[in-house]
């Protein structure tokens, strides 16, 4: 099926991962990608103009007035998503290339499923895997 995911980043004030986490998500060898990158930490532009400079396709912004808890603000993140699946993503987070289209695969597989959730790893800077779960 051609289900539409919504990846939602959320932000504080860390904004050097974020031109990484957007290749990531460029990246993807799913075409329906509807990503949603929202500002918790008052950065004023600088948020929109790093998405505008590194990811390619088309994106939307939204920002919080005042810095709200984060419990909130993936509650936001997962109230103004578009499509039918939502994944979300850290600043710092990475997912392989085919991670979206397996992730919409597998749960249109099993629509009796809610949730899905993907196996973590902690790797260090030399690509060593440090934990996984």
């Amino acid at each position: 099926m051609n289900r539409v995911v919504t990846i939602g980043i959320p932000i504080y004030k860390r904004l050097e991962f974020l031109p990484n986490v957007l290749s990531v998500v460029a990246a993807q060898d799913y075409p329906f990608i509807d990503l949603l990158v929202s500002d918790n930490g008052l950065n004023g532009n600088a948020v929109s103009d790093i998405v505008r400079r590194h990811y390619p396709k088309p994106f939307r912004i939204r920002q919080n007035a005042e810095t709200v808890p984060m419990s909130v603000h993936f509650t936001q993140l997962m109230q103004h998503a578009k499509g039918e699946y939502f994944v979300a993503l850290a600043d710092d987070d990475e997912i392989s290339s085919n991670f979206v289209s397996e992730l919409a695969s597998l749960l249109d597989r099993h629509p009796e499923a809610s949730v899905a959730l993907g196996r973590e790893a902690t790797i260090d800077e030399s690509g060593r895997v440090i934990r996984a779960s």
